[in-house]
């Protein structure tokens, strides 16, 4: 492998924990707003972490969009590391 392919790999393997991370937040986001829209439930104060989650997420991917090697331990934050609002 040349260290172009590994170059690739590594950030290959970030964008896969960013992409998962994504999809587990957005999951969630559509289940409240669906709950909210189609059955008149409420959105309360506990679930609003989500908006925290998804900015992180964010900010997250824009760092690894400016680095110029993968990092060797995962960018993207997990589901308990969210910041507070």
């Amino acid at each position: 492998m040349s260290p172009g392919d590994a170059v690739a790999k590594a950030f290959d393997a970030q964008l896969t924990a960013c992409q998962s991370a994504r999809d587990e937040v957005a999951a969630e986001m559509k289940s409240v707003l669906g709950g909210a829209i189609f059955s008149g439930a409420r959105i309360d104060f506990g679930q609003w972490h989500l908006i925290r989650r998804g900015q992180d997420l964010i900010e997250d991917m824009h760092a690894l969009s400016r680095m110029a090697t993968a990092p060797g331990r995962l960018i993207c934050r997990a589901r308990h590391d969210a910041r507070p609002l």
